[in-house]
């Protein structure tokens, strides 16, 4: 990030440059009563106004505004503004500052695909004269991107070498969740490279990089997470890419609870590679069977023995079991399970996983095998007298 001419005071015409993913702010600094007066503003007047024409010579940028801080993310609501449009209609973009109090206030311009040479026009408005400033549309209005809705299919088509983004927003109160990403190849082809499927925190960045990443098919499903872990209440963006040929695709985001308290059942699915969380709370409202938002990370002096039963519908994966904090990778003592060898069990055709005199937050983590497991985890408390044995070193 720089700066280019930042200060900005009415009359001022600046010039300046930004490239793809560089920040360029300026600002307009209000003073308090005792000191120096916006120009044009009026002495009984608490709050001020101004009107910025932002005109392109070149490229492409994202601007917004902000008060008191300036923006470093490039979050709703936001313009977009292209030198194309404004050569053809001579116009630039007018953007607004408004009901401003002593302080500094923002407006930051974000390089976009190519470099970007601007001239900026400041403007102090009197009274009386309109302000409005940028409304929080959401990012379908404001990007052109498709919202995701959870649990809800949408679908898609890419043409080849270029993506197609969604996205979707978590709230506070569906942290304590999984967030699995699925997007299923409708082509039905042999080629298990046929899409991509991106998922990004925050923002698209302009190179489109992300660890989180699927370009191979499982039964024609690809499928991105972000475990209960690193779950975080923002907004999320998934880009679908297809490669060499045009595709037709479906897309679904989904939510996998985490937490669970002594007769919890709940349905989840997990991809290769990536990881899911479910935890049993040690500490307040544990032995009470209260519903938590979160692993509490206290320690008890009651132990307790729970008890996972695992049952497949499809696909393989493996598991872990921690005590205190989530497993984050996959390390011995892990066991892989099977659909297909659970129906071949005499006897039962799901698996017990148990941990064993837990004083913390109790955890199993499962990953993604070579296929996509559909799978239902119910959770048992057990008694004092019931016996529990946990997953050893082989």
């Amino acid at each position: 990030s720089r700066f280019v001419d930042a200060h900005m005071d009415n009359g001022d015409f600046l010039h300046g440059e930004v490239c793809p993913g560089d920040w360029a702010y300026h600002y307009y600094e209000v003073e308090d009563k005792s000191g120096r007066r916006l120009q044009g503003a009026s002495p009984s007047e608490s709050t001020y106004n101004v009107k910025m024409t932002l005109l392109l010579h070149t490229g492409d940028v994202y601007y917004l505004t902000r008060h008191e801080h300036p923006p470093i993310k490039l979050v709703p609501p936001y313009g977009k503004a292209n030198y194309l449009d404004h050569l053809s209609t001579h116009k630039g973009e007018e953007v607004y500052l408004c009901d401003m109090t002593p302080g500094k206030h923002y407006l930051g311009i974000r390089g976009g695909k190519a470099c970007a040479q601007y001239e900026l026009i400041v403007k102090t408005l009197q009274a009386g004269d309109p302000c409005k400033e940028m409304e929080d549309k959401g990012l379908a209005q404001s990007t052109g991107m498709q919202k995701l809705s959870m649990g809800h299919f949408t679908m898609g088509t890419c043409e080849p070498n270029s993506y197609i983004d969604f996205y979707l927003h978590i709230d506070t109160d569906q942290q304590d969740n999984n967030l699995v990403v699925e997007v299923q190849d409708l082509e039905k082809s042999l080629d298990t490279g046929a899409l991509g499927v991106y998922l990004y925190a925050e923002e698209i960045p302009i190179d489109r990089k992300t660890e989180l990443f699927s370009d191979f098919a499982s039964e024609h499903m690809y499928s991105v997470a972000v475990n209960k872990h690193d779950l975080k209440p923002i907004d999320y963006f998934v880009s679908v890419k297809c490669m060499s040929e045009s595709r037709q695709f479906r897309i679904v985001p989904e939510l996998i609870h985490a937490g669970m308290l002594d007769g919890s059942h709940y349905a989840g699915v997990v991809c290769p590679g990536s990881f899911i969380y479910h935890y049993f709370p040690v500490g307040t409202g544990a032995a009470s069977g209260r519903k938590l938002m979160g692993a509490s990370g206290s320690y008890s002096s009651t132990a307790y023995n729970v008890q996972f039963k695992v049952k497949l519908h499809s696909g393989d994966l493996y598991y872990l079991t921690t005590h205190g904090s989530p497993p984050l990778k996959l390390a011995p003592p892990y066991r892989h399970i099977s659909y297909a060898e659970q129906q071949m069990a005499s006897t039962k055709n799901y698996t017990l996983i148990e941990i064993c005199d837990l004083h913390e937050t109790g955890y199993l983590g499962l990953r993604g095998g070579e296929h996509c497991a559909e799978y239902d985890i119910y959770l048992t408390k057990l008694g004092a007298s019931d016996s529990c044995t946990e997953t050893e070193h082989e």
